[in-house]
């Protein structure tokens, strides 16, 4: 405090010596860690026409903006602020808040209401790719050549369901097959909730898709469920961030024209699905669409659940999607749940009645004081037979509980003479 009082400030030393304003506050933004550029959407003025500390606050609110923005396409102003000021400037609450006042003023942050301090925001930029987004879909509207004639498809559908050993198609699973198959449409959505044979419902597409001619590709966002994705489908599979690096140059233009043409050999006509698409991001998916235009796709399947997984990378434009006029399915019935108790559960979820879904559980539900949980539970386990115990698992709530739950297990055993006491240790029966 003295030194400040007294002229001197770890940024006062940074600037020491440094003649004009620009230089200044290029100086600071270096010691907070920051890369200043002309043309910064976030930063509209030109590099040396703000005093050194408002160019600090201009370049971590515009710093914070991107990173948040990285994560999610809206974002609380209060996150806006504490992410700013982690930037360890020169810089005050005052001083961010003015700036994001200003960044609202220009158009460049856009929110709710000003006299809502926990209002959400979101970038020119992010709104800008959301509409992008949209309008790529909707360029595809009535575009594309249908992969199969609308006669007899049900029943090729059905067909090809049993030749791949799959229970017969139900009502949504049917419905999607014939619209993705017969439409004009490039872009096509599936809604589905978890275990509702998303997957399932387009192996016999594929099947089909393939005795038309076209090539088929599946997709998702990770590795595993991708692999699992093109066994389904008997289709060759990739993440979408593999696919997307393979096609690079030819979605940003850069590719020679022989690289190209062979793109459009392997894409024109092909048809193109992809699992898990709620966890795609707006960048991503904006390049997965206008891939499909430039390279003239058959069709671009879009699989997912709104409710269930959401996007990784900023924006939901799955969900954004299906709010608008584009085709799609909705796959409803629940194919995991067999037992009317899980159906009921299910049924639910479905409609967000957490308390209804609690009642449905209450029949197969034991109350116990706290403190005895991990005991009961251990005894419950340690009774099954063995084939059983060994497929059943315990899940607990935090570290103290898992603790708890594997000495209370082995003890079990060890009082049912079934493990001996000598040289156990609590981790060597983590069930949880």
């Amino acid at each position: 405090m003295a030194r400040a009082a007294g002229e001197q400030t770890v940024w006062s030393r940074v600037v020491d010596g440094i003649r004009g304003i620009g230089e200044r506050g290029m100086a600071i933004a270096g010691a907070m860690g920051l890369t200043p550029r002309d043309s910064d959407p976030l930063v509209p003025e030109r590099l040396g026409r703000l005093e050194p500390k408002a160019f600090a606050a201009a370049q971590a609110v515009a710093s914070a903006a991107r990173e948040l923005g990285e994560r999610e396409a809206a974002f609380s102003r209060n996150d806006l602020i504490r992410t700013a000021l982690e930037r360890q400037g020169p810089v005050t609450v005052t001083m961010i808040e003015a700036r994001i006042d200003l960044l609202q003023q220009r158009g460049l942050l856009i929110g709710s209401c000003p006299a809502d301090r926990d209002r959400m925001l979101t970038t020119e930029q992010a709104l800008a790719m959301e509409t992008k987004v949209i309008a790529l879909a909707q360029a595809g509207k009535d575009s594309v050549q249908p992969i199969a004639d609308k006669d007899g498809i049900v029943a090729r559908l059905q067909e090809q369901a049993r030749a791949i050993g799959l229970r017969r198609l139900n009502p949504g699973q049917e419905q999607a097959g014939v619209a993705i198959l017969t439409s004009k449409d490039r872009v096509h959505l599936v809604q589905g909730g978890a275990g509702v044979g998303k997957s399932a419902a387009l192996a016999p597409v594929a099947a089909i898709a393939r005795e038309e001619g076209r090539q088929v590709v599946a997709l998702s966002h990770v590795g595993r469920i991708a692999r699992e994705f093109g066994e389904k489908t008997a289709s060759p599979a990739s993440t979408v961030d593999a696919f997307l690096a393979r096609y690079g140059r030819v979605i940003d233009g850069s590719a020679s024209a022989d690289k190209v043409a062979t793109a459009r050999a392997e894409l024109s006509g092909a048809l193109v699905m992809v699992d898990e698409a709620s966890q795609i991001g707006t960048d991503r998916l904006a390049r997965l669409i206008t891939l499909a235009n430039q390279m003239d796709v058959g069709k671009l399947v879009l699989a997912g659940d709104v409710k269930q997984l959401p996007a990784i990378e900023a924006g939901k434009p799955f969900a954004q999607l299906q709010q608008h006029d584009l085709r799609q399915s909705q796959i409803t019935e629940n194919l995991r749940a067999q037992t009317p108790q899980m159906q009921a559960i299910n049924r639910a979820l479905e409609q967000g009645d957490v308390a209804q879904a609690f009642a449905a559980l209450k029949p197969a539900t034991i109350e116990v004081a706290p403190g005895k949980i991990a005991g009961i539970a251990a005894d419950m386990w340690a009774d099954l037979p063995k084939e059983q115990r060994d497929n059943t698992i315990l899940l607990a709530a935090g570290r103290a509980m898992r603790s708890a739950g594997n000495a209370a297990a082995q003890a079990s055993l060890i009082d049912r003479g079934q493990i001996s006491a000598r040289g156990i240790r609590l981790e060597v029966l983590d069930r949880v």
